[in-house]
């Protein structure tokens, strides 16, 4: 029978909790997955048929809901979200700094973390930073085209969570086919994204 269609949600991202950081770091896994079957049975109750996950849902849920094992909407989804340390998709949060690091072991040597090397000096600037802003472009140029050119050798493509016009751009640059969000979108962003068939 027809229904609603949710171009974009998170399932597993369970809407009672404070944010993202807060759901996966104070909720085990297997609490999170009668989360996740209790929401998309309300989804689906809410008239929602189908619903398009961008980060998060995985094929064994989407396999549940198909099987009617767990009662759900139709789900088209894309896998876990890739992200970097301090990112959007990171779980780190300020205080985080520890031996869960994986520059350098986690060592620290006093006032300073110690990194060699521009793969390691990388990773601890993204450490050190105590805020995940949505202008921020947080991938570099070389992380996007490596993540959109091997996408692009299985034949799938890149949608890219966004919300600054700094960041559309720099991700449609690099070879993103398609922006979720962009919330701050400007005329001239707006403008750059058609000419480019995104």
């Amino acid at each position: 029978c027809p229904g609603l269609v949710d171009a974009h949600v998170h399932v597993t991202a369970n809407p009672v909790e404070i944010g993202l950081k807060v759901t996966y770091k104070n909720i085990s896994s297997s609490m999170n997955y009668y989360k996740t079957a209790f929401l998309v049975r309300g989804m689906l109750l809410g008239g929602f048929a189908t619903e398009r996950d961008f980060g998060g849902a995985n094929a064994a849920l989407k396999e549940a809901i198909s099987k009617w094992l767990i009662p759900g909407p139709w789900l088209v989804i894309s896998g876990h979200a890739i992200s970097q340390t301090r990112g959007h998709g990171s779980q780190k949060d300020s205080h985080d700094d520890g031996p869960t690091t994986t520059c350098c072991g986690g060592h620290n040597s006093g006032i300073g973390h110690l990194c060699d090397g521009t793969d390691a000096c990388i990773t601890v600037v993204r450490v050190l930073s105590k805020f995940n802003n949505l202008a921020h472009s947080q991938f570099l140029q070389e992380e996007i085209t490596a993540i959109t050119w091997t996408a692009e050798l299985f034949d799938t493509y890149v949608n890219a969570h966004t919300y600054s016009n700094r960041r559309m751009q720099h991700m449609v640059e690099n070879g993103a086919v398609g922006i979720e969000h962009s919330n701050f979108l400007d005329g001239d962003t707006a403008q750059f994204l058609v000419e480019r068939n995104v």
